[in-house]
């Protein structure tokens, strides 16, 4: 089945929408709340640095830490994790990103006007007009700069999307049956090509986090590509024990391509 994938603005009915879909095809539902769930399978220690990141922008410094690389790592491969199962809502984390080029995965994005937003807010959470507006203004905006800080892409343009909904004009029940509608038809884009595409990336994204989450080892330069037949390790490594270590937590990882290392030494 086809996979979906949500952006949306603070207040503009991500989860009910995806719920409604989730509900209607049977699907899985994948938000924050799982993901920190899985996380957990991981230490004690990340689901306190996903709540404490939260989709923040991070810091120059943030992005060559050790704790944060992890972080994005894990989130990455959680998502990835779930994608190759297909049947799936994913909600946030720069899912739209990460999937992109996968023939059978629909990427939507969900908005609505401002006011309607703080509206929505101050009646759900009983709150005032400029407390609903400074939360949401600071909602959207760490959105934003997580995305544009870990993907290079800009949150709110409507190239990075398939379909582009306005939940002030729609309800989500009329927005819920046309993305069912939708997903009937990318459906039909599977291949065997699109599916494996997929499954190399999810390894890749596996072993990234196992190194990345590995104490022993630091790795500001570290990436895990897929090219089309291998998983690629490319970046500096310090010495023969780093090496070592690396070619054996990547090779402890259970995958289904074959891995080539290609990192080489400082010079």
């Amino acid at each position: 089945m086809a996979i979906l994938t949500i952006s949306r603005e603070c207040q503009s009915g991500s989860h009910e929408i995806g719920q409604a879909v989730a509900r209607a095809l049977g699907y899985g539902f994948v938000s924050k709340k799982r993901i920190i769930a899985d996380i957990k399978r991981f230490g004690k220690r990340w689901p306190g640095a996903d709540l404490e990141f939260d989709e923040n922008s991070p810091s120059v410094w943030e992005r060559f830490d050790w704790e944060y690389r992890g972080l994005i790592a894990l989130v990455e491969s959680i998502i990835y994790e779930h994608a190759v199962k297909d049947n799936v809502v994913i909600i946030g984390r720069g899912g739209n990103y990460l999937l992109r080029d996968i023939s059978h995965v629909l990427r939507i994005r969900l908005v609505a006007p401002l006011e309607i937003r703080i509206g929505r807010m101050m009646e759900e959470d009983g709150i005032d007009d400029k407390t609903a507006r400074r939360q949401i203004a600071r909602i959207d905006k760490t959105r934003a700069e997580y995305v544009n800080k870990n993907y290079g892409r800009n949150w709110d343009d409507t190239a990075n999307y398939d379909m582009v909904f306005n939940s002030s004009t729609e309800t989500y029940e009329e927005i819920a049956r046309v993305i069912v509608a939708a997903l009937g038809e990318r459906e039909k884009h599977k291949t065997a090509e699109s599916a494996d595409l997929l499954a190399g990336r999810a390894d890749a994204a596996r072993i990234k986090a196992a190194l990345e989450t590995e104490r022993r080892l630091n790795l500001p330069t570290l990436e895990v590509v897929f090219d089309g037949k291998s998983v690629l390790l490319k970046g500096v490594i310090h010495n023969i024990k780093e090496h070592r270590l690396i070619e054996e937590i990547a090779s402890s990882v259970a995958v289904s391509h074959p891995v080539v290392d290609t990192m080489h030494y400082r010079g």
